[in-house]
């Protein structure tokens, strides 16, 4: 069931409209997103979401419009004209708003919001925590600068969730203590305030502000699509005194549960993968000894080839050596031969010599018998050489017939 208001705000002289969705149950203050209309939870199917639980009187939702329009939207307005815009829709969100929600529902609200409506949301529970019971902030952008930034000074940083935090009072932290205060975002490159709420989350943890911060998977785009998935899961966890711990237990659960899984899953493809690396170790342990058998094998082979081979070098080697020996003996019987063969052949000539001197002695001999007993003397002188000379050409046809032989075989 939805029931329509119209506020005048004295802080901002001017109306806002609400839609207001149940009839009871835990009350949430919802900041839109967009164009500042407080139709557009309804628009965009954030409603629809939570209709269960608001048909159940679980929750009511008051869904108001925002000043974002004239505030953090209007990046080329003056920027006294934005500061001041953005702290006044505050200041009647607080002031006029929270009494507004009060008479119709009694309980304490909580504020919620996505994009620049978690801003909005987030930046009221840490300015007034004693008015509300908890948050829900999905997707939000926590620090100012990234939204005016050069503009940012001291009253934008009264603005600014990451420096709020910062400068809590003790009384406010105290306040804060047992509020359910829940943080969302997804991972997508589209989330561009999520290192924002990574600094507010790590600015909580210094000033021990408790809180849950969930950073969804990279596949979460900044859309209406996954912030119904989120308020579906987050809003029940609000309601409840140990909502948002028995979620994070069971997330750690979980987590745990499918660590164990993926451990075990992993434990059975490492048991798979040994049993292949065994198998594989036989095979090369089985190569291995086929390999070293033939290698055993071939080194043997290596080793006779290796030994016929040296000795046959040494074989050769001895051949080499007994030609070259045999080289030797045959230049030394040819020189011996050629000497030979010239005193044999002096000898002949000494020969023929002889034979002439006998002729022309036998034709002096003939001629002059006067001369004969001169020519006696020299045919007596003649022959005695010729006997020498015969004697000579014996020994060298001899010699010549030795080298003969000696070359023949």
């Amino acid at each position: 069931m939805e029931q329509d208001y119209t506020i005048h705000s004295s802080i901002m002289d001017r109306e806002f409209d609400v839609e207001v969705y149940g009839m009871g149950g835990a009350p949430l203050i919802v900041f839109p997103e967009g164009n500042g209309s407080c139709s557009s939870w309804n628009n965009n199917g954030m409603v629809e979401t939570l209709q269960d639980l608001i048909d159940a009187g679980t929750i009511q939702l008051f869904c108001v419009d925002s000043a974002d329009p004239s505030g953090w939207y209007f990046a080329e307005g003056n920027p006294s004209y934005r500061k001041r815009s953005a702290m006044s829709y505050l200041s009647f969100i607080c002031k006029e708003f929270v009494p507004f929600v009060r008479s119709k529902n009694s309980g304490i609200p909580i504020v919620v919001g996505a994009g620049i409506g978690a801003l909005n949301a987030t930046i009221a529970m840490l300015q007034h925590p004693e008015l509300f019971g908890g948050l829900l902030a999905m997707s939000g952008t926590y620090d100012a600068r990234a939204l005016v930034g050069d503009e940012f000074d001291d009253e934008w940083a009264e603005l600014s969730p990451v420096d709020i935090a910062q400068h809590l009072s003790a009384a406010q932290k105290r306040i804060l203590a047992p509020r359910h205060l829940a943080f969302v975002t997804g991972q997508n490159g589209s989330e561009d305030g999520a290192d924002s709420q990574r600094a507010l989350d790590a600015i909580f943890a210094d000033q021990k502000i408790k809180a849950t911060f969930e950073y969804w998977g990279y596949d979460v785009t900044h859309s209406w699509m996954w912030w119904q998935e989120m308020a579906r899961q987050m809003v029940p966890c609000l309601l409840t005194d140990d909502g948002l711990a028995e979620r994070k237990r069971t997330g750690i659960l979980s987590r745990a549960q499918i660590a164990a899984s993926q451990a075990e899953d992993e434990h059975a493809a490492r048991e798979e993968d040994l049993a292949g690396a065994k198998a594989w170790l036989d095979n090369a342990s089985a190569n291995v000894a086929a390999t070293s058998k033939r290698l055993d094998a071939e080194v043997a082979n290596v080793q006779a080839r290796g030994k016929r081979a040296q000795d046959l070098q040494e074989s050769a080697n001895a051949l080499w050596s007994a030609r070259d020996e045999a080289a030797r003996a045959l230049a030394e019987a040819e020189a011996l031969a050629r000497a030979a063969q010239d005193d044999a052949d002096r000898a002949a000539h000494a020969l023929a010599d002889a034979q002439w001197i006998e002729g022309e002695a036998q034709a002096a001999a003939d001629a002059a018998v006067e001369e004969e007993r001169h020519a006696k003397e020299a045919v007596d002188a003649r022959t005695e050489a010729l006997e020498k000379a015969e004697r000579a050409r014996i020994r060298a046809q001899a010699a010549l017939k030795a080298a003969q032989d000696s070359r023949a075989q």
